[in-house]
């Protein structure tokens, strides 16, 4: 009836193979997809990662999906029904780099990406703080070794390649978790900014509303609920140069716009006040 809807459904498990009935929530299908034993790195008990990671994961590739979906539409008049099953997108999430040696055939060695998993890459411990700090590449590692005086470590083979530096994460990140606490938080910031090595203190979720970029970026923002009043929201993250209007607004009441909706495709009042009568629409008083 109409060739040109762009449909999208987001499921557990999809409609497909043995779990397709199951139902599914953030925790489920975080157990489910490989990451909760990822986040012990084997020393602790596993662990949700504490956010509702896979909820939203999914909702970012679905509205991916309707994009790709509508752009097809105008190129070919059709529509489609876009499926996005939590359970295998949050899977294809935590494999992209996990699959790591068993991506060929036969498998060089196992599967999970290393340098991720080494138990020391955490946040290094500063003389007054915590410091989340990534050395990737060999200009960071030489020029790092030669900020503290210890060149020498960069001659070292299990730190001198990419590599060596990924089969030997677990001593390297130990390395530098015993240099860290020599300085200060702010000390280090400013050996690191210089350097071009990217770095950054820990900080709490409530500390976030204080930070000084997320302020110059009017990144919270008041608003006003039409039946919950005042509260706090971020805006949105993504920026428009075509000056598309991106201003959020409260998540709608139930049957808020069905009025507007219904006068927007051609029915009169006496038509939807029929609908709404019989109940086969709802509408919030206006």
């Amino acid at each position: 009836r109409n060739p040109r809807l762009v449909h999208c459904a987001i499921s557990g498990f999809g409609s497909e193979g043995p779990y397709a009935d199951l139902p599914a929530y953030d925790d489920v299908i975080q157990a489910a997809s490989g990451i909760v034993p990822l986040q012990s790195s084997g020393q602790d008990e596993p662990q949700y990662i504490r956010s509702v990671m896979a909820d939203k994961t999914a909702g970012m590739m679905a509205f991916g999906a309707i994009c790709a979906a509508l752009v097809q539409r105008d190129r070919t008049g059709e529509g489609c029904a876009v499926e996005v099953p939590m359970y295998e997108l949050f899977t294809s999430f935590v494999m992209l780099e996990h699959l790591y040696g068993r991506i060929y055939e036969p498998p060089t060695t196992t599967s999970g990406y290393v340098r991720v998993l080494a138990p020391d890459r955490r946040p290094f411990r500063t003389a007054d703080g915590l410091l989340g700090v990534v050395f990737y590449v060999d200009r960071h590692w030489k020029e790092f070794f030669d900020a503290i005086g210890r060149p020498e470590l960069m001659l070292d083979p299990r730190f001198a390649t990419i590599q060596q530096r990924t089969l030997h994460s677990n001593e390297l990140y130990a390395l530098v978790g015993e240099i860290m606490p020599s300085r200060t938080t702010a000390d280090w910031l400013e050996l690191l900014r210089r350097i071009e090595v990217p770095a950054m203190p820990v900080k709490s979720i409530d500390e976030l509303f204080d930070d000084d970029h997320l302020k110059a970026v009017d990144f919270f923002q008041p608003a006003t609920h039409p039946a919950q009043g005042a509260y706090t929201h971020v805006r949105n993250p993504l920026r428009f140069s075509t000056g598309i209007d991106d201003r959020r607004v409260p998540a709608p009441l139930l049957g808020e716009h069905t009025t507007e909706v219904l006068r927007e495709i051609g029915y009169d009042d006496t038509d939807i006040a029929a609908m709404v009568k019989s109940g086969a629409a709802v509408a919030a008083p206006e």
